[in-house]
Formats: C-alpha cells, sequence, structure tokens
C-alpha cells in the first residue's frame, strides 16, 4: 500500500496524527496509543489506590473489631474481678469476729478454772525448776496470777515427791435446796 492511500486521523486527547488503523477508541474518543498506554496506568493506579484504600479499611474494621472483643474480655475480667473483691470483702465482714470482752471470774467460786490453771502452774514451776513446789504459795513468783491465789485455801496440795503431788479440791460449794413451804439448806437437815 502506498501512503496515499493510508487514511490519518488524529488523537482526541493529544492531538498527535496516527494511522486510522491504528487508533483506538475508548469511551467515544479516538486514542493513539501512547494515550491508551497512560490512560491505563492512571486506571491501575487509581485501581490500585482504591484496593488500598479498601484494604485499609477492612484492616481498620478488622482492628476495631478486635479492639472491641478485648475490650469486652477486659470489662468482664474486670466486673468479675470487682464482684469477687465485693463477693469477699462481704465475706470478711460477715464473717469478723466479735470483739474480745473480758469475763470477770470469781476463782474462789469457779474452783474448776481454779484448779486447771493451779496444775498449769505446777507443770511451769517443774519445767523451771526441776521439782515441785513445797507449797502453793510458792506459785506466786511469776508463776500464776493473784487472783487465782485468793483461792488456794479451797486446795489441799501435797508434795509427795519431786515429780509426784496430790491436788485436791478440799471445800465443794454446799448447794442449798429448797422445799415446798421450808427456806432451810439441806445441810441444816
Amino acid at each position: 500500500m502506498s501512503k496515499e492511500q493510508e487514511k490519518y486521523t488524529t488523537c482526541d486527547r493529544c492531538g498527535a496524527r496516527i494511522l486510522e488503523k491504528s487508533a483506538l477508541e475508548v469511551d467515544g474518543l479516538t486514542l493513539c496509543g501512547d494515550c491508551v498506554v497512560k490512560q491505563t496506568k492512571k486506571e491501575v493506579a487509581q485501581a490500585a489506590k482504591i484496593a488500598t484504600e479498601r484494604k485499609a479499611e477492612q484492616y481498620e474494621a478488622q482492628r476495631k473489631a478486635l479492639s472491641t472483643q478485648r475490650n469486652k474480655r477486659a470489662l468482664i475480667a474486670l466486673v468479675v474481678t470487682l464482684l469477687v473483691f465485693a463477693a469477699a470483702q462481704w465475706f470478711m465482714a460477715q464473717n469478723k469476729p466479735q470483739p474480745v470482752q473480758t469475763a470477770s471470774i470469781d476463782f474462789n467460786k469457779d474452783l474448776d478454772s481454779s484448779y486447771s490453771l493451779i496444775v498449769v502452774a505446777l507443770d511451769k514451776y517443774v519445767a523451771t525448776n526441776g521439782k515441785l513446789p513445797p507449797s502453793l504459795n510458792e506459785l506466786l513468783n511469776g508463776y500464776i496470777p493473784y487472783p487465782v491465789a485468793t483461792a488456794f485455801h479451797h486446795f489441799k496440795y501435797k508434795r509427795v515427791s519431786n515429780d509426784s503431788y496430790e491436788l485436791e479440791i478440799a471445800a465443794k460449794k454446799i448447794t442449798t435446796l429448797k422445799t415446798e413451804g421450808n427456806n432451810e439448806s439441806a445441810a441444816n437437815k
């Protein structure tokens, strides 16, 4: 073919003269190969930008979902911890021991308690001195409190040897029995 028979056209975008059979029609425009490549590059860049934005949006959505899930777990753990702490505090408040109350004991009347305290004091004396005391009055030197010593006269103490003794209550309290119509004690009858 000769040059005269070939038909030429111009590119609608850049104005370059091109062969009609080489021209490409894109979106109703006649374009040369260079302009088609440029447009394709722009479209590819635009598509890549859109894909990157979508990936970023998806990543952000997943991150928010995971963050929300972690926050929910942390909140649940915090609430459970607070409930356990509150339950422990309540339990401790409910089971709080009562304040210590002092009791007044009359060792002349409560001879069983006096007897027990004398036995403990005798054991302490033997542990310290290696032998039993000759009398209960020896226990007053730091082995027994003075109020218990006021009840010594109610007991009979006898040291049998250095490691054995007899201790008994000498005077039990006399109980008074009342009979109908009469207020005499049982000991007087």
